[in-house]
């Protein structure tokens, strides 16, 4: 019994605790990132579209990968850092050296992308091939763990 009581006595407190560290890690907005848009990419599809649900995304090289190479300075020669599939966050007004755009990355880094891959925020490749606008908008956010997201409002056109 005194066992009993002692391993109640230790669990408890540890599921309060354990408890309110989780929503202590839930990730709130704090604010709208000041000096930075959204832009998006030139792709023929929006970003996941080719996937089944519950699929990892093809990784570069492999068939089916779809974006663009985001280097640390304003030249294809320097080191790439990453790849943008979807949503660009785009210094604003924009910073632009030699072709290149100024953006920042979800993790608050500052990166370099080429210019002509950029289209607003919400243009796609309609059905008949040309650009269409969808109905939406988006806000680049700081978030509470410090990283970066996008709000986005609107619906899709079909």
């Amino acid at each position: 019994m005194r066992k009993s009581a002692i391993k109640l006595f230790v669990l408890v407190p540890m599921c309060i605790v354990g408890g309110s560290l989780a929503v202590a890690q839930q990730r709130t907005v704090v604010k709208p990132l000041d000096g930075y848009i959204c832009m998006g990419l030139k792709t023929e599809k929006e970003f996941g579209d080719d996937w089944a649900p519950g699929s990892v995304p093809p990784k570069p090289g492999q068939p089916g990968f779809s974006a663009f190479p985001v280097f640390q300075s304003p030249t294809e020669g320097s080191k790439v850092l990453g790849y943008q599939v979807t949503t660009v966050f785009v210094a604003w007004p924009e910073d632009e050296v030699d072709g290149f755009i100024k953006i920042v990355r979800m993790n608050k880094a500052k990166a370099w992308i080429r210019k002509d891959v950029l289209v607003p925020f919400g243009m796609v490749v309609g059905k008949d091939g040309r650009m269409v606008k969808q109905k939406r908008t988006c806000t680049p956010v700081e978030m509470s763990d410090g990283t970066i997201a996008t709000q986005i409002h609107g619906a899709y056109l079909e």
